[in-house]
Protein backbone atom coordinates (compact mmCIF):
# COMPACT_ATOMS: atom_id res chain seq x y z
CA UNK A 1 0.00 0.00 0.00
CA UNK A 2 1.33 3.41 -0.98
CA UNK A 3 0.40 6.14 1.47
CA UNK A 4 0.60 9.87 0.88
CA UNK A 5 -0.32 12.65 3.28
CA UNK A 6 -2.22 15.56 1.72
CA UNK A 7 -2.29 18.90 3.53
CA UNK A 8 -4.64 21.56 2.22
CA UNK A 9 -3.43 24.94 3.39
CA UNK A 10 -5.88 27.21 5.13
CA UNK A 11 -4.72 29.94 2.75
CA UNK A 12 -6.31 28.19 -0.25
CA UNK A 13 -9.52 26.78 1.23
CA UNK A 14 -10.50 29.94 3.15
CA UNK A 15 -10.16 33.66 2.58
CA UNK A 16 -7.36 33.91 5.11
CA UNK A 17 -6.74 37.63 4.70
CA UNK A 18 -10.35 38.55 5.45
CA UNK A 19 -10.11 37.71 9.15
CA UNK A 20 -13.59 36.19 8.87
CA UNK A 21 -14.52 32.49 8.65
CA UNK A 22 -14.98 32.52 4.86
CA UNK A 23 -14.78 29.09 3.18
CA UNK A 24 -13.84 28.92 -0.52
CA UNK A 25 -16.22 26.21 -1.69
CA UNK A 26 -15.25 26.35 -5.37
CA UNK A 27 -11.58 25.75 -4.58
CA UNK A 28 -12.43 22.83 -2.29
CA UNK A 29 -14.64 21.26 -4.97
CA UNK A 30 -11.90 21.60 -7.61
CA UNK A 31 -9.23 20.08 -5.36
CA UNK A 32 -11.44 17.18 -4.34
CA UNK A 33 -12.25 16.48 -7.99
CA UNK A 34 -8.54 16.28 -8.76
CA UNK A 35 -8.00 13.96 -5.79
CA UNK A 36 -10.78 11.71 -7.01
CA UNK A 37 -9.21 11.52 -10.48
CA UNK A 38 -5.79 10.74 -9.00
CA UNK A 39 -7.19 7.93 -6.86
CA UNK A 40 -9.08 6.48 -9.81
CA UNK A 41 -5.82 6.35 -11.75
CA UNK A 42 -3.88 4.75 -8.85
CA UNK A 43 -6.06 2.18 -7.04
CA UNK A 44 -3.20 1.19 -4.73
CA UNK A 45 -2.76 4.73 -3.42
CA UNK A 46 -4.13 5.65 0.00
CA UNK A 47 -4.52 9.20 1.26
CA UNK A 48 -4.81 10.92 4.61
CA UNK A 49 -6.21 14.41 4.07
CA UNK A 50 -5.36 17.19 6.50
CA UNK A 51 -6.39 20.81 6.32
CA UNK A 52 -5.36 24.05 7.91
CA UNK A 53 -7.46 26.61 9.66
CA UNK A 54 -7.06 29.82 7.67
CA UNK A 55 -9.64 32.46 8.54
CA UNK A 56 -11.82 29.81 10.17
CA UNK A 57 -9.45 29.13 13.05
CA UNK A 58 -6.41 31.41 13.28
CA UNK A 59 -8.19 34.62 14.35
CA UNK A 60 -10.03 32.79 17.17
CA UNK A 61 -6.88 31.08 18.39
CA UNK A 62 -5.15 34.46 18.42
CA UNK A 63 -8.05 36.24 20.12
CA UNK A 64 -8.30 33.68 22.94
CA UNK A 65 -4.53 33.22 23.32
CA UNK A 66 -4.58 29.46 22.79
CA UNK A 67 -0.85 28.96 22.29
CA UNK A 68 0.67 26.92 25.13
CA UNK A 69 -1.17 28.70 27.91
CA UNK A 70 -2.90 27.30 31.04
CA UNK A 71 -6.54 26.35 30.61
CA UNK A 72 -9.12 28.67 32.16
CA UNK A 73 -12.81 29.33 31.48
CA UNK A 74 -12.11 31.95 28.81
CA UNK A 75 -9.66 29.72 26.94
CA UNK A 76 -12.06 26.78 27.17
CA UNK A 77 -14.65 28.92 25.40
CA UNK A 78 -12.03 29.82 22.80
CA UNK A 79 -11.13 26.17 22.34
CA UNK A 80 -14.78 25.27 21.89
CA UNK A 81 -15.38 27.99 19.32
CA UNK A 82 -12.23 27.07 17.39
CA UNK A 83 -13.08 23.35 17.42
CA UNK A 84 -16.63 24.03 16.24
CA UNK A 85 -15.40 26.18 13.36
CA UNK A 86 -12.83 23.60 12.33
CA UNK A 87 -15.42 20.83 12.39
CA UNK A 88 -17.58 22.84 10.01
CA UNK A 89 -14.66 23.24 7.61
CA UNK A 90 -13.85 19.52 7.84
CA UNK A 91 -17.50 18.82 7.08
CA UNK A 92 -17.37 20.95 3.92
CA UNK A 93 -14.33 19.02 2.65
CA UNK A 94 -15.78 15.65 3.60
CA UNK A 95 -19.08 16.47 1.89
CA UNK A 96 -17.23 17.44 -1.30
CA UNK A 97 -15.44 14.08 -1.23
CA UNK A 98 -18.70 12.21 -0.61
CA UNK A 99 -20.26 13.88 -3.64
CA UNK A 100 -17.46 12.28 -5.66
CA UNK A 101 -18.24 8.88 -4.08
CA UNK A 102 -15.04 8.80 -2.04
CA UNK A 103 -15.17 7.06 1.37
CA UNK A 104 -14.03 10.00 3.48
CA UNK A 105 -14.36 9.88 7.27
CA UNK A 106 -14.08 13.12 9.30
CA UNK A 107 -11.99 12.67 12.44
CA UNK A 108 -10.91 15.05 15.19
CA UNK A 109 -7.24 15.20 16.14
CA UNK A 110 -7.94 16.23 19.74
CA UNK A 111 -9.80 12.93 20.21
CA UNK A 112 -6.91 10.90 18.78
CA UNK A 113 -3.95 12.20 20.73
CA UNK A 114 -2.31 14.87 22.86
CA UNK A 115 0.59 17.30 22.74
CA UNK A 116 3.65 16.64 24.86
CA UNK A 117 5.77 19.33 26.48
CA UNK A 118 8.21 19.31 23.55
CA UNK A 119 5.44 20.31 21.13
CA UNK A 120 5.14 16.86 19.53
CA UNK A 121 1.69 15.43 18.81
CA UNK A 122 1.40 11.91 20.21
CA UNK A 123 -1.16 9.69 18.51
CA UNK A 124 -3.08 7.41 20.84
CA UNK A 125 -5.77 6.46 18.32
CA UNK A 126 -3.54 5.41 15.45
CA UNK A 127 -5.22 2.00 15.09
CA UNK A 128 -8.45 3.74 14.15
CA UNK A 129 -6.69 5.53 11.29
CA UNK A 130 -4.87 2.36 10.23
CA UNK A 131 -8.13 0.41 10.07
CA UNK A 132 -9.79 3.11 7.97
CA UNK A 133 -6.88 3.11 5.53
CA UNK A 134 -6.70 -0.68 5.26
CA UNK A 135 -10.36 -0.83 4.34
CA UNK A 136 -9.97 1.83 1.64
CA UNK A 137 -11.22 4.83 3.60
CA UNK A 138 -9.86 8.36 3.58
CA UNK A 139 -9.33 9.93 7.03
CA UNK A 140 -9.93 13.69 7.01
CA UNK A 141 -8.45 15.69 9.90
CA UNK A 142 -7.82 19.34 10.68
CA UNK A 143 -5.39 21.28 12.73
CA UNK A 144 -6.85 21.37 16.22
CA UNK A 145 -6.66 22.85 19.68
CA UNK A 146 -5.50 20.15 22.07
CA UNK A 147 -4.72 19.65 25.74
CA UNK A 148 -1.20 18.98 26.97
CA UNK A 149 -0.34 16.64 29.84
CA UNK A 150 0.42 19.68 32.03
CA UNK A 151 -3.07 21.11 31.51
CA UNK A 152 -2.26 23.74 28.91
CA UNK A 153 -4.03 24.41 25.64
CA UNK A 154 -1.87 24.05 22.54
CA UNK A 155 -2.22 24.17 18.78
CA UNK A 156 -1.67 20.91 16.91
CA UNK A 157 -1.31 22.39 13.45
CA UNK A 158 -2.05 20.34 10.35
CA UNK A 159 1.68 20.54 9.63
CA UNK A 160 2.44 18.96 13.01
CA UNK A 161 -0.20 16.30 12.36
CA UNK A 162 1.31 15.60 8.94
CA UNK A 163 4.66 14.84 10.55
CA UNK A 164 3.17 12.65 13.28
CA UNK A 165 1.06 10.66 10.82
CA UNK A 166 3.85 10.32 8.26
CA UNK A 167 6.20 8.96 10.91
CA UNK A 168 3.72 6.55 12.45
CA UNK A 169 2.17 5.31 9.22
CA UNK A 170 5.45 5.34 7.25
CA UNK A 171 4.07 7.49 4.45
CA UNK A 172 6.16 7.91 1.31
CA UNK A 173 5.19 11.48 0.43
CA UNK A 174 3.62 14.60 1.87
CA UNK A 175 2.01 17.08 -0.53
CA UNK A 176 1.44 20.60 0.79
CA UNK A 177 -1.20 22.46 -1.22
CA UNK A 178 -0.48 26.19 -0.74
CA UNK A 179 -1.36 29.49 -2.40
CA UNK A 180 2.22 30.11 -3.57
CA UNK A 181 4.39 28.26 -6.09
CA UNK A 182 6.70 26.88 -3.42
CA UNK A 183 9.40 28.23 -1.11
CA UNK A 184 10.98 31.53 -2.19
CA UNK A 185 14.33 33.06 -1.29
CA UNK A 186 12.42 36.09 -0.01
CA UNK A 187 8.82 36.84 0.82
CA UNK A 188 6.52 38.35 -0.32
CA UNK A 189 7.82 37.51 -3.81
CA UNK A 190 8.85 40.27 -6.21
CA UNK A 191 10.17 40.29 -9.78
CA UNK A 192 13.61 39.48 -8.38
CA UNK A 193 12.44 36.71 -6.06
CA UNK A 194 13.61 33.20 -6.92
CA UNK A 195 11.66 30.01 -6.36
CA UNK A 196 13.75 27.41 -4.55
CA UNK A 197 13.22 24.13 -6.45
CA UNK A 198 14.74 21.93 -3.76
CA UNK A 199 15.76 22.20 -0.12
CA UNK A 200 17.95 20.12 2.15
CA UNK A 201 17.67 19.55 5.87
CA UNK A 202 20.62 21.89 6.43
CA UNK A 203 18.96 24.68 4.46
CA UNK A 204 15.73 24.32 6.44
CA UNK A 205 17.67 24.55 9.69
CA UNK A 206 19.13 27.78 8.32
CA UNK A 207 15.62 29.35 8.17
CA UNK A 208 14.91 30.36 4.56
CA UNK A 209 13.94 34.02 4.31
CA UNK A 210 10.41 33.12 3.14
CA UNK A 211 9.52 32.75 6.80
CA UNK A 212 7.50 35.94 7.31
CA UNK A 213 4.25 35.20 9.11
CA UNK A 214 0.83 36.84 8.93
CA UNK A 215 -0.06 38.58 12.20
CA UNK A 216 -2.80 36.09 13.13
CA UNK A 217 -1.09 32.93 11.85
CA UNK A 218 -0.56 30.99 15.07
CA UNK A 219 1.21 28.06 13.42
CA UNK A 220 4.32 29.82 12.14
CA UNK A 221 3.64 30.26 8.43
CA UNK A 222 6.18 28.80 6.01
CA UNK A 223 8.94 28.72 8.60
CA UNK A 224 6.71 26.72 10.93
CA UNK A 225 5.84 24.34 8.09
CA UNK A 226 9.48 23.73 7.16
CA UNK A 227 10.79 23.31 10.68
CA UNK A 228 7.99 20.89 11.52
CA UNK A 229 9.43 18.58 8.86
CA UNK A 230 12.84 18.14 10.48
CA UNK A 231 11.99 14.99 12.50
CA UNK A 232 11.12 13.12 9.28
CA UNK A 233 13.39 10.56 7.63
CA UNK A 234 13.28 8.89 4.20
CA UNK A 235 10.34 10.84 2.84
CA UNK A 236 9.70 13.29 0.01
CA UNK A 237 7.84 16.50 0.68
CA UNK A 238 6.47 18.74 -2.07
CA UNK A 239 5.25 22.31 -1.46
CA UNK A 240 3.40 23.74 -4.44
CA UNK A 241 0.55 25.95 -5.62
CA UNK A 242 -2.47 23.72 -5.09
CA UNK A 243 -4.98 26.20 -6.49
CA UNK A 244 -4.03 25.28 -10.06
CA UNK A 245 -5.48 21.92 -11.19
CA UNK A 246 -2.57 21.24 -13.56
CA UNK A 247 -0.17 21.51 -10.63
CA UNK A 248 -2.13 18.93 -8.67
CA UNK A 249 -1.96 16.54 -11.63
CA UNK A 250 1.78 17.13 -11.92
CA UNK A 251 2.28 16.45 -8.20
CA UNK A 252 0.40 13.16 -8.42
CA UNK A 253 2.34 12.23 -11.55
CA UNK A 254 5.50 12.86 -9.47
CA UNK A 255 6.72 15.49 -11.90
CA UNK A 256 8.93 18.37 -10.76
CA UNK A 257 6.65 21.01 -9.28
CA UNK A 258 7.09 23.68 -6.62
CA UNK A 259 9.73 22.98 -4.01
CA UNK A 260 10.81 19.40 -3.29
CA UNK A 261 12.37 18.43 0.03
CA UNK A 262 13.96 15.00 0.51
CA UNK A 263 14.56 14.16 4.14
Amino acid sequence: MRLWIIKLGGSIITDKKSGKPAVLQDVITTICTELADALAASPDLRLVILHGAGSVGHPLAHEYDLINKPLNPKRLIGMGKTMANMRRLTHVITKALHQLHLPALPLQASSLGYMNEQGDFKLTGIRIIETILKTGGIPVLAGDTVVTLSGNVAIASADTLAVALAQTLQAQRILFFTDVDGVYDSFPPTDKTQLIPSLSRQEIEGSPSSAKVHATDVTGGMQGKLRALLPLQNIEVVIFNGVIPANIRAAFAEEAIGTTIRL
